[in-house]
This record gives structure tokens, C-alpha cells and sequence, in this order.
């Protein structure tokens, strides 16, 4: 079973430290500097979105977040709006959030 409140309270968590990357272009600053990113869209996000992150690279594992919108999202992490966010790969909240959504 999911646990969506986990997961956003996990997001909160690496925003919080410093770890969540948040925006489009700032997840395609780094997939573009060769940064392996564990990428994580809302379950509203346009297609064509998740379309140009995985056509920056190959090595990116993603999450569609099924149960957390675009706006769900944001308010927990603390912005206004949030189509991307990602965790460089060898983040420690990673297993948590894979974890939460039984990935």
C-alpha cells in the first residue's frame, strides 16, 4: 500500500536538507551536466513533460507520484508550483521514498 503522507513528508524532509532539486530547469541543469537524477513527477504533470526530462538522459530513473498533484506536491515541499522535482542519485531519501510508494 501507498503511504502518500510518507512520501510527501519525506520530500518536505530533502527539501528541508538541502537535496530535493525542484523545477524543470533546474532538474535539466543537472541531467544536462551528466548528474544521474532519481526523478519524481506529480500524477498530473503534462506527458510532454516527463517526455523532455527522459529524453536528457537514459541513466534517470523515474516515479510518477499516483495520489499527489501538482499542488499537493508543492505545498509540501514549500513553493507555489511543482511539475519536477529530483534527488541526486545517491540520496539517502531515495530508499525511503521507493520505500513508501513500494516501488
Amino acid at each position: 500500500m501507498r503511504d502518500i503522507e510518507k512520501t510527501l513528508s519525506l520530500l518536505g524532509m530533502a527539501r528541508r536538507a538541502g537535496a530535493l532539486i525542484i523545477g524543470q530547469d533546474s532538474v535539466k541543469s543537472k541531467l544536462s551536466n551528466g548528474e544521474k537524477l532519481f526523478i519524481l513527477f506529480p500524477e498530473d504533470a503534462p506527458s510532454e513533460s516527463e517526455k523532455t526530462f527522459l529524453s536528457l538522459t537514459k541513466n534517470a530513473d523515474y516515479v510518477v507520484l499516483e495520489g499527489i498533484s501538482i499542488e499537493r506536491l508543492a505545498h509540501a515541499i514549500g513553493v507555489n508550483r511543482a511539475i519536477v522535482v529530483a534527488l541526486p542519485e545517491k540520496s539517502g531519501f531515495i530508499s525511503g521514498i521507493e520505500s513508501s510508494l513500494n516501488c
